[in-house]
């Protein structure tokens, strides 16, 4: 906001929000999640439940939960930049 010049106190928060917001289904396993943040290239999903928002996994969230994931993330990135070097 700042960077943009807009003033903090008059600027609202829907002025700046996020508006593509990406969903998960509350049953679906933290696989599906990474699975859904990567393709979609956010670190953040709205939990929803028969149409009912429930909350927000995010990427840190699932990280907590099982640490291993960093490894595979970090393997991911490191394999692309490979990639895009050979290219």
């Amino acid at each position: 906001v700042v960077a943009d010049g807009l003033d903090i106190k008059e600027t609202k928060v829907n002025e700046i929000m996020s508006t593509d917001l990406k969903t998960i289904d509350g049953n679906e396993d933290i696989h599906e999640a990474m699975h859904q943040m990567g393709q979609n290239e956010v670190k953040h999903l709205l939990v929803v439940s028969d149409g009912n928002f429930e909350g927000i996994v995010t990427f840190k969230d699932i990280i907590q939960v099982v640490p291993s994931l960093i490894e595979l993330v970090e393997f991911k990135k490191a394999s692309q930049s490979e990639d895009d070097f050979a290219n």
